[in-house]
């Protein structure tokens, strides 16, 4: 695929080297690589509480309630806010069709996420355990209950490609840390 796109691209990197940008990537890069840990480690803590307070089987129970939600929201926003970094990166240094663009992402995802979500939320007392078996069944209205957190979902994983495109990395980092507090 490299040989691929050197072909269809016609570009090679060039030799110059300034110390100056590589600063700026290395502030930005890392501000967002630990936002990313932040936020994997704000699911982890969620187990790890959980266990802490009420054992194993409740961490069992909340991860077979979180699975069907997180195929729902692999199919229906992630592939929306992949694309949101390249896209917005276009609109920059424009901030009102950015936020058109912005706004059209989450919203197009909101279309097929929302009902996608709300349907899983009516019926997971028969998709748990027809997916899972039904000795899951008391994890039925723990996935009722994570369903309802759609909205902030859905903004959260548009957060990050946004304030990337806006050089407000730091913004991510400090909201992943508040997250995880």
């Amino acid at each position: 695929s490299t040989l691929v796109a050197w072909w269809s691209y016609r570009w090679l990197p060039g030799f110059s080297f300034s110390f100056a940008r590589l600063r700026s990537l290395v502030a930005l890069s890392g501000s967002v690589a630990t936002s990313q840990l932040m936020f994997l480690a704000l699911a982890r803590c969620q187990d790890i509480i959980l266990a802490r307070i009420l054992g194993f089987a409740a961490v069992g129970l909340y991860r077979t309630a979180w699975r069907p939600i997180e195929l729902v929201i692999q199919g229906a926003i992630v592939p929306f806010s992949t694309t949101a970094l390249p896209a917005l990166a276009r609109l920059q240094n424009d901030r009102e069709a950015f936020a058109r663009g912005y706004l059209k992402l989450i919203g197009t995802s909101a279309i097929v996420s929302y009902p996608a979500l709300a349907g899983l939320g009516a019926l997971a007392d028969q998709i748990i355990p027809l997916a899972f078996g039904g000795q899951w069944g008391e994890s039925i209205p723990i996935a009722m209950i994570l369903t309802l957190l759609i909205v902030p979902l859905s903004l959260n994983y548009f957060a990050d490609p946004a304030l990337t495109v806006l050089g407000q990395a730091r913004q991510l980092l400090i909201l992943s840390i508040a997250q995880v507090a």
